[in-house]
């Protein structure tokens, strides 16, 4: 439900800063003339086509990442590195499937413009992927991953390059979410979707049950549970060929269905990355923001936090242990092993802080180190404290290769490789590495900016030779897009603040045009053409209705200051936009979803700008219902909202809710919203604004997905949240409905609520008029 956590969302990570173009210091042909679209023979954007956009995917979680895809990393190369796969996705809307693709490429072909072979396409009609986690075998033509068809579990299957042959090699109960093989092949660990069991037993009819304090409420009324209490998944290990299957358990919480995991070439260990449930209060030492701001609020001992770690599981003994007993930063980390399994190497951790040496014990608090740990003592020898990827280790140069660091916003192309040697004396920098000695494995990436559609590009580390091996979208060349440009702008507390505006694809300067803010991330070289995820956010598609869209950063996450931060950036973006003659900054709307519908329910109920409409999705927002609902399941939810407003909403606490939470404060709202909720947890999260709002006779609409995911999957599921999203805005900002025949029903609704407004906006004036002597 909330999109503002390490592994599941991207909120930190997406606020940027970085340099801009000035849209309006550009010359006016940077921006289509008015007609230029039907001159063309274009047609408009619709949603549709945001649906069926070809992205890459493959990997676990794909659509978690910004603008819905991944721009590195993506590449499988098979262990010699002479071929590789590539996962693509689409949506269809008809038949409400996604369909996966499988792709493999000769890497010494790549750059002679040989076709990629198309190895196998699955579709999903479900929430998961048809194809992720792709992996190769040592035999360098075997590939594993895990896929499903329409109505199936998802379950390991393996395909021959070569020939073809597809061979599904488990047949768990429940979805397999995540896994890793062995060097032969012939041991696997994987992770399942725990069970749920059904609470209504006959016991129970007659006799009831005690109710756990940390229970999922939903789960409660829903009348079923998840057998792992707060595990979402658990773990097995299997032996390739045998249908037995062994559990494997960790002490830790596996809370999201798909944990990283990695087993040792030889089998013998894996090791998985878990969420801790018991801490050091030093910790919060650790010069690290988003750590200390789960560290402050003093989660209850024993109970999940949201701090992740590595431990280490005996396969053989089955028995498990923690690797380092300190947290993963939150930059990001990653984890191999040593090619003889005795050790692995572990990037972007923290270090326990159980040192004598005070100056060693500085250098621990102040940074996150790449490390070697051995297997058998979990010893520690530190390699860096540099804030680098690891990218893997070249056999040949027996040589560690990293890269820098970036966040979401770093550029299109490749990296540069940095290299380290273990040698007698420990681990150093090898800074002579030729260029003939370099790995000549060509760079797969994608190219794309604000303006052109992704393609997938390769190029030659020597010769610095790009090809482009997939032309993604090339309808896009019949469709008209609006210009998107970066901007830049100051808040009225001096706060610099970078975002991206779209332009309707007739825009004509000097014409002021609606406006909707999108919240939740930019990036500078990003194609979003609905904007950072799937859910409600629809961006190119609302610039056809000849709306303005500006997709803006979150500020000052986890902070005190949260709420007043964000209102602060949409108001000064407004106040930018208005200067510039580009809005009508009386027609002005707001969409939230996850983290940042706080940030819009805060805007709606402190504003001194008065939004024309707001759309809200699946979110967080601080609320008293969302605290008594969530906060014994979720206690870091809970602990978040007592952050922001100050006070838990109890005894001396209440006034100050009162004053500053949102749902406090909803007989200030003159907006009409849209709420979005998905399934009965999100449903629950939403209903205080939904009631509240109509009890008080205020326009409010709620669109309900039952089977829909918080990043929406489902093609049925996206059109619904997106395509009412444009129709809202359209309705609101601009006073037009769409004519189709099944909308009706829609619309007359939405008649009725302004009415409503218009009703509620004579009230509000006849208040305001002097009362006559």
């Amino acid at each position: 439900m909330y999109l503002c956590r390490r592994g599941v969302g991207l909120a930190q990570v997406l606020v940027v800063t970085l340099h801009f173009i000035v849209l309006f210091c550009l010359a006016p042909s940077a921006a289509p003339q008015s007609g230029s679209a039907q001159a063309s023979g274009k047609r408009s954007i619709t949603v549709a086509d945001v649906i069926g956009m070809t992205r890459v995917a493959g990997l676990a979680n794909s659509s978690w990442f910004g603008g819905g895809a991944p721009t590195k990393g993506f590449a499988s190369f098979s262990p010699n590195g002479t071929r590789f796969a590539v996962v693509l996705r689409r949506g269809y809307v008809q038949e409400n499937t996604n369909e996966y693709s499988l792709f493999v490429l000769e890497t010494a072909e790549i750059f002679r413009h040989v076709a990629p072979k198309l190895l196998l396409r699955l579709s999903s009609s479900s929430n998961r992927d048809g194809i992720k986690q792709v992996t190769w075998l040592r035999d360098n033509d075997t590939i594993l991953f895990l896929g499903e068809n329409p109505g199936e579990l998802t379950q390991l299957f393996e395909i021959r390059r070569s020939t073809g042959k597809l061979k599904r090699l488990t047949n768990h109960p429940t979805n397999v979410t995540s896994y890793s093989v062995s060097d032969n092949g012939e041991r696997i660990v994987y992770a399942a979707e725990m069970p749920t069991r059904n609470l209504v037993t006959q016991s129970v009819v007659q006799q009831g049950f005690h109710v756990p304090p940390d229970v999922d409420l939903a789960e409660l009324i829903a009348g079923h549970v998840s057998e792992g209490e707060s595990d979402h998944c658990e773990l097995f290990v299997l032996k390739k060929g045998n249908v037995k299957y062994q559990p494997l358990k960790v002490s830790g919480s596996l809370w999201f269905p798909t944990p990283y995991l990695s087993i040792s070439p030889d089998g013998r260990y894996a090791v998985v990355e878990t969420f801790l449930r018991d801490i050091d209060a030093a910790w919060i030492g650790y010069d690290d923001p988003t750590l200390k701001m789960i560290l402050a609020r003093g989660l209850p001992k024993g109970r999940m936090t949201l701090l992740q770690g590595y431990e280490l599981i005996d396969i053989d003994k089955g028995s498990s242990k923690t690797l380092i007993d300190a947290p993963v930063g939150y930059s990001g980390s990653e984890l191999m092993w040593s090619p003889d399994s005795q050790s692995v190497i572990v990037t972007g951790n923290h270090l326990p802080l159980n040192v004598p040496d005070k100056e060693e014990q500085q250098a621990r608090l102040a940074h996150t180190f790449a490390v070697e740990v051995a297997v058998s003592d979990t010893q520690i020898k530190k390699i860096t404290d540099e804030d680098l990827r690891l990218a893997g280790f070249d056999r040949q140069l027996k040589l560690w290769r990293f890269e820098p660091r970036h966040g979401l916003d770093e550029t299109s192309g490749p990296a540069k490789n940095v290299y380290f040697q273990k040698g007698p004396a420990g681990w150093a920098k090898s800074d002579n590495v030729s260029a003939k000695d370099r790995p000549s494995e060509p760079a797969i990436f994608v190219d794309e900016d604000l303006n052109m559609p992704p393609r997938i590009v390769a190029e030659n580390p020597e010769t610095k030779q790009r090809v482009v091996l997939f032309d993604l979208n090339p309808q896009f060349e019949g469709i008209s897009l609006g210009h998107v440009e970066e901007i830049k702008w100051n808040d009225t507390a001096g706060h610099e603040i970078t975002g991206a505006l779209y332009l309707p694809p007739d825009y004509v300067p000097g014409k002021r045009y609606p406006l909707a803010i999108q919240t939740h991330g930019y990036r500078s070289h990003g194609f979003w053409i609905d904007g950072p995820y799937t859910t409600t956010f629809a961006a190119q598609p609302l610039a056809s209705k000849e709306i303005a869209v500006l997709q803006v950063p979150e500020v000052a996450v986890g902070t005190a200051d949260e709420g007043e931060r964000n209102l602060l950036a949409f108001e000064s973006g407004i106040d930018y936009l208005d200067r510039k003659g580009v809005i009508d900054p009386s027609h002005v709307g707001l969409v939230g979803f996850s983290r940042t519908c706080y940030h819009v329910k805060y805007a709606l109920t402190h504003a001194r700008f008065r939004f024309a409409a707001a759309s809200v999705a699946d979110g967080f927002d601080a609320g008293y219902f969302q605290f008594i609902t969530f906060a014994n399941e979720e206690p870091d939810a809970g602990a978040e909202a007592k952050t922001l407003i100050g006070a838990t909403p109890f005894g001396p606490g209440l006034p100050v809710w009162m004053k500053d939470s949102p749902g406090f404060l909803l007989d200030k709202v003159d907006t009409p919203v849209m709420v979005q909720a998905i399934r009965p947890g999100s449903l629950l999260g939403e209903w205080e604004w939904f009631s509240g709002l109509s009890q008080l006779g205020k326009p409010v609409d709620l669109v309900y997905l039952p089977t829909g995911t918080h990043i929406l999957e489902k093609p049925w599921d996206r059109l619904t949240s997106q395509q009412t999203t444009v129709d809202w805005f359209v309705f609101w900002l601009k006073g037009e409905e769409n004519s189709e025949p099944e909308k009706a029903d829609q619309y007359a609704r939405w008649r009725q609520f302004r009415k409503l407004q218009e009703q509620n906006g004579k009230k509000s004036a006849n208040a305001a008029s002097p009362t006559p002597n």
